[in-house]
């Protein structure tokens, strides 16, 4: 019984150390909770004319994307507007394709730029990926090297976003997605 009982307090201990020292969850941080993609975009956007983000525009043919309105800041300036955002035509075939952002992206990347310092967009859902790829899906975006990668890695957990195997040593950015690969 004595065994039980240390061991229960060393439990309890341990359990409420490792509580206090865990991360603040979403649920912490009700602002962005409440917000809709559009407000979110909104709040990027503002984020960006204040200098705490920026959008680099990445595209291999900038003058097609810019028609195509798949350029990361065109599809910020939608979602803001409440519009789906297209994805570049010489990416699929000549169709243009629209799509939702998943909420999550919207909410780590106004988070990062609120709480933990400056970064850049190079790529949202935009521009010529794997068939696969969960930027075509909303769910992905490319950072551009300089990130501070800990605070971001921070904050994508809360997000339930997290950053996949692309680094800037072997792909030149930082790739976070829903699903994290």
């Amino acid at each position: 019984m004595l065994l039980f009982r240390r061991t229960g307090v060393v439990f309890a201990l341990v359990v409420s150390l490792i509580v206090a020292a865990a991360p603040a969850d979403a649920a912490d941080r009700p602002a962005f909770n409440r917000y809709s993609a559009a407000q979110l975009a909104q709040q990027i956007l503002a984020l960006r004319a204040a200098g705490r983000i920026g959008i680099y525009d990445y595209s291999a043919r900038k003058a097609a994307d810019r028609r195509d309105r798949s350029l990361a800041s065109q599809q910020l300036a939608d979602i803001a507007a409440g519009r789906r955002v297209n994805l570049s035509r010489r990416c699929h075939g000549g169709r243009l394709v629209r799509i939702r952002p998943d909420i999550r992206i919207l909410r780590f990347l106004a988070d990062l730029g609120a709480n933990h310092g400056r970064y850049t967009i190079n790529v949202l859902f935009g521009q010529c990926h794997s068939r696969r790829s969960l930027h075509y899906a909303g769910r992905a975006v490319d950072l551009r090297c300089g990130l501070k990668v800990k605070r971001a890695d921070a904050s994508a957990l809360l997000w339930g976003v997290r950053r996949n195997a692309e680094t800037c040593r072997r792909h030149y950015h930082w790739h976070y997605s829903v699903g994290g690969r």
